[in-house]
């Protein structure tokens, strides 16, 4: 809407998508993410292996397992979120990353909501959980596997985006992390990575 009362010469302002949590939801999510991830000063980072496959926007379970072990080696504490869609990955994501990233999978939407809100990086393929860390006011990082990221992406002030045609690399996303962290701590400026 903003961009088409722009596109008719009326001054217009940019609009970010909200979903205000009440603060008994944040804290209660908060007490829960602490309790599977433990102390530590470190970012949480919140990491989301879904996406449409049949759309071809999911990354290999493989690259999200590595994305969410070599974090935790660099002081952040990784929290593997699970969908519906994606439920079917539950057992084998636990099995691997047992004892070292907690998986979660929560049905209710508003405590899922809550739970992303208690991070301090939301890490996703293009998808509906990716767009609902944007609403909460989460800094994201969007892994594109398709070029329309031009239509789908996060706002750059909510989001920083990762695409290579040749295919996204762990590395590619764990630079982009980097520079999110630093962001957030006021080190460096948002944007794109694309290709490299």
């Amino acid at each position: 809407m903003p961009e088409l009362i722009a596109s008719l010469g009326l001054k217009s302002q940019k609009l970010f998508p909200v979903l205000v949590l009440s603060k008994l939801e944040t804290a209660e999510a908060g007490r829960r993410i602490h309790g599977m991830i433990g102390g530590g000063s470190g970012p949480v980072v919140g990491i989301f292996v879904g996406g449409r496959k049949t759309r071809g926007k999911r990354w290999a379970s493989a690259n999200f397992i590595e994305l969410a072990v070599l974090p935790r080696s660099q002081g952040a504490r990784p929290i593997v979120f699970v969908g519906p869609e994606e439920r079917d990955t539950l057992p084998y994501l636990r099995a691997v990353l047992a004892h070292r990233v907690p998986v979660v999978f929560e049905p209710d939407v508003r405590a899922r909501a809550a739970m992303v809100a208690n991070c301090d990086l939301f890490v996703a393929c293009d998808s509906g959980p990716l767009h609902l860390a944007c609403a909460l006011g989460v800094r994201t990082v969007a892994i594109f596997l398709k070029s329309n990221f031009d239509r789908w992406e996060p706002p750059a002030e909510l989001g920083r985006i990762v695409y290579r045609e040749t295919g996204v690399r762990v590395m590619d996303i764990l630079t982009a992390c980097r520079i999110e962290v630093d962001r957030r701590f006021g080190e460096r400026e948002a944007g794109r990575i694309v290709n490299g």
